[in-house]
């Protein structure tokens, strides 16, 4: 993507102050701030993941690690399969083929369905989850208490998100899982393979694309339209770094599918402070975002509305700098910030807002 179309795209983000009422932080490095504050809070993190893992994330945890383990399991038990690979003595031997169709049958009547409606029940989690991981991103001041006032405050938008994902969800997983039957009976074709790449991609983009809208709408007071607007304008700007970030999350959750024994240490990794560190990643390299091209472009005295900026040319590519009156004044002390800190605390000005978090 040219630094040009770039720059359009910066001052396309619809723009307002975030919802933090502390002074913004200095970080010292993204990667290093989040292990720290990860560190640093595991006291509440760890009840608030419990909470979270036994209210939404269990049937989650269950049908993804472990059911597939019981499936396999069920679907093979007491057969033998060594004629079909021909060695042995003669004699009999159960279908491989059969066994395997068996085995898909399993996940399309069972483990599919219960994947699917796990993944909406755990969004509706979410949303308590994610208004912690700001808070601790923020420095603010968190309590366990304050998972259940955002599931109070925004479990509308993230139960209308986890629908949306639920349901594409559904596509995904049947749609790939057509492909795996296919190609372990080997009769996998061009077409079906084409459309396991397909729906892989679309998954991933997926994981990209919720990476930026559920911070958003965590952090941020925007409409559907704007957050959803917003998420994919983001994406365009820094679109290495969020392919970067996305292969993390999702590399780490292919750790378990080594051997049951993983899947248990990383269920149970989960269930003590799994669900949140996710929450903190995403919501970590958001904010990193927010900060370098939304925030600059709002204007200080009225936080709903964008100032007037230009993108100028750095080192790190396209950024916001302000261009009020004498801002960029050669050698002028008023010259445009760098840093978004550098605009001033936030400041609610709604106190029954304010009261709520």
């Amino acid at each position: 993507m040219s630094k040009l179309s770039r720059a359009d795209l910066i001052v396309k983000l619809h723009v307002r102050k975030d919802e933090r009422t502390v002074e913004p932080v200095e970080t010292g490095g993204r990667v290093r701030y989040l292990f720290n504050r990860l560190v640093q809070n595991l006291k509440l993190i760890t009840p608030v993941n419990l909470i979270y893992a036994l209210i939404f994330g269990l049937p989650l945890l269950f049908s993804a690690f472990i059911l597939p383990q019981l499936a396999l399991n069920y679907a093979m038990a007491g057969k033998s399969f060594i004629g079909n690979f021909g060695i042995g003595f003669p004699g009999v031997s159960d279908n491989l083929n059969e066994s395997l169709h068996d085995l898909m049958r399993i996940y399309r009547i069972l483990i599919f369905p219960c994947l699917i409606l796990s993944i909406f029940i755990a969004f509706v989690g979410l949303s308590g989850v994610f208004h912690v991981s700001r808070g601790i991103m923020w420095q603010e001041k968190v309590k366990v208490k304050s998972f259940f006032r955002g599931i109070k405050q925004l479990w509308k938008p993230f139960m209308i998100i986890g629908a949306i994902v639920a349901a594409a969800a559904a596509g995904i997983m049947y749609g790939m899982g057509w492909h795996v039957e296919l190609m372990l009976t080997g009769a996998a074709n061009a077409g079906s393979w084409i459309l396991f790449i397909l729906l892989a991609i679309i998954a991933f983009g997926g994981v990209i694309y919720l990476g930026f809208l559920l911070p958003t709408v965590a952090c941020y007071r925007f409409n559907a339209k704007e957050s959803l607007e917003n998420a994919g304008i983001l994406i365009g700007i820094m679109p290495l770094p969020s392919i970067i970030t996305a292969c993390f999350a999702v590399g780490i959750l292919f750790i378990p599918m080594a051997n049951m024994m993983l899947s248990f240490v990383f269920m149970t990794i989960f269930m003590l402070f799994g669900f949140v560190f996710y929450g903190m990643l995403f919501t970590n390299y958001s904010q990193y975002c927010f900060d370098a091209y939304i925030l600059p472009q709002v204007d200080p005295h009225n936080p709903g509305r964008r100032r007037d900026v230009v993108i100028k040319k750095s080192k790190e590519g396209p950024a916001v700098r302000d261009t009020r009156a004498g801002a960029s004044a050669k050698g002028s002390k008023s010259a445009a910030p760098k840093r978004a800190a550098d605009y001033g605390t936030y400041r609610s000005s709604n106190k029954k807002r304010k009261k709520r978090r």
